[in-house]
């Protein structure tokens, strides 16, 4: 799994921004780095600079709900294994799954695992089990309340084959059922807000556009054009989408759902984002 994250140099994981008041904005900023070195390290910083975690040969880190650090083994001779540690980069313990971009919401956990030539999402109970294949597909995985939408491919009988956003039920899969999946639209980068609407990334347009789908009524709108999404953020009161202007001055910016609240974040960007913006609640 090295290959596919090693275009990355710097990943964060910007653990919280506070709304002071209307119109004024405390920001708190946690990262997680990765070096571009031939075993990465997953650094978690606060924005003063002072270094609360360190974990040697790991990449790709995100957020599990109670606050630890998920992230995968940087391993030259094989695939990673997922594995969990305290906030502080202690107490890390194997989960046993080989595999890269996990992904948690509530008692789920999904990753992108290879199987012979080919990569495949799985899906599986966070207290444990037999991770179950949802189908072909890639890096970037959203787990909503029922559904799990990843970028991923169908191949439809006799119909050309039909490459995007990937949307499984997973409640049947997990009960033993096969995996039944449908094709959302093309686009990459799938996030979920709270009102179970999906931001993706229209990324086939010359100008890539960041969009908001409902999936029950299809209906799909331009929220912010020539621009890639990173996140939204969850565990405030207000939402988030965290994006990056393609062309700007490096500079990511965060817009409420309905376009209202547009703001600049006073960080330079260096690479790829993993991860939630939070409310503070969480210990970094």
């Amino acid at each position: 799994m090295t290959r596919l994250v090693s275009r990355f140099v710097v990943l964060f994981v910007f653990a919280s921004l506070l709304v002071a008041e209307a119109g004024a904005w405390e920001v708190k900023i946690a990262y997680v780095l990765v070096s571009r070195t031939v075993n990465h390290s997953v650094v978690v910083q606060t924005v003063d600079g002072k270094t609360v975690a360190e974990i040697p040969n790991a990449i790709t880190p995100t957020w599990t709900p109670e606050g630890e650090i998920l992230f995968v083994t940087d391993r030259a001779d094989g695939p990673g294994v997922l594995h969990l540690a305290s906030s502080d980069g202690m107490n890390i313990r194997s989960l046993g799954y080989e595999g890269a971009f996990p992904t948690v919401f509530h008692d789920l956990l999904a990753f992108v695992a290879r199987v012979g030539m080919r990569s495949k999402v799985f899906v599986v109970r966070r207290d444990g089990g037999v991770p179950v294949s949802l189908g072909i597909g890639g890096d970037f995985i959203a787990i909503g309340e029922t559904r799990i939408v990843f970028s991923g491919a169908i191949f439809p009988e006799n119909d050309d084959i039909l490459d995007g956003l990937v949307s499984v039920e997973f409640g049947p899969v997990l009960a033993g059922q096969e995996p039944k999946q449908e094709f959302v639209v093309e686009g990459e980068r799938p996030t979920f807000l709270k009102d179970g609407r999906l931001v993706y990334v229209n990324d086939h347009p010359r100008i890539p556009e960041i969009r908001v789908r409902n999936l029950k009524t299809g209906d799909d709108r331009l929220l912010v054009s020539n621009s890639r999404t990173f996140y939204v953020t969850k565990g405030g009161e207000r939402e988030y989408i965290v994006y990056l202007p393609v062309g700007g001055n490096g500079k990511p910016h965060a817009i409420s759902p309905d376009g209202g609240d547009s703001f600049e974040l006073p960080f330079d960007y260096f690479g790829d984002v993993y991860g939630d913006l939070d409310d503070g609640t969480r210990a970094v």
